[in-house]
């Protein structure tokens, strides 16, 4: 069994990359794992911790949202 691994943002690429992975999993067999990823530069300056508590509470809603919809799609 292989594993596609679904890179989501809720950005229009990747719906058309959910759409797609929809579409490919059951047909290959395969199972999903949804990411969120974003990388925060501590050389950036001012506060990162309020903005690093922002950024994962949209990670978590969309990987959320798009395990919903994979699942509701079998």
């Amino acid at each position: 069994m292989s594993t596609i691994v679904l890179g989501y943002d809720g950005s229009p690429s990747a719906n058309a990359a959910l759409a797609k992975t929809i579409e490919l999993a059951p047909a290959l067999g395969s199972s999903v794992v949804v990411v969120f990823g974003f990388y925060i530069s501590p050389l950036a300056g001012g506060d990162v911790h309020d903005f690093k508590e922002r950024l994962e509470g949209i990670g978590s809603h969309e990987v959320d949202r798009a395990v919903a919809d994979l699942e509701a799609a079998g």
